[in-house]
């Protein structure tokens, strides 16, 4: 019953962070969104309320990492020196 059903899960995850991407978020907060989703399915495989394979298939979506993805990144900010 739940393979067929995995698999739209982490496709529809990836389709989530792309229509992330099209509404033009920053990397950062695409990835800190996904991985609290991530995260509740792991407590909910924990709490043996979805399969762990549920958990286990989301946890391959991967994050975008700088200069590998359409999202676009923020600026770096450097702490200030106090004087």
């Amino acid at each position: 019953m739940w393979q067929g059903e995995i698999f739209n899960l982490r496709f529809q995850l990836q389709e989530l962070r792309d229509e992330m991407i099209d509404k033009g978020l920053a990397r950062s907060v695409i990835n800190k969104r996904i991985g609290m989703l991530k995260r509740m399915f792991r407590w909910a495989a924990s709490q043996q309320l979805v399969p762990v394979t549920v958990y286990q298939s989301l946890a391959t979506v991967e994050n975008h990492n700088a200069g590998r993805s359409r999202a676009k990144s923020t600026k770096q900010h450097t702490a200030a020196i106090p004087a």
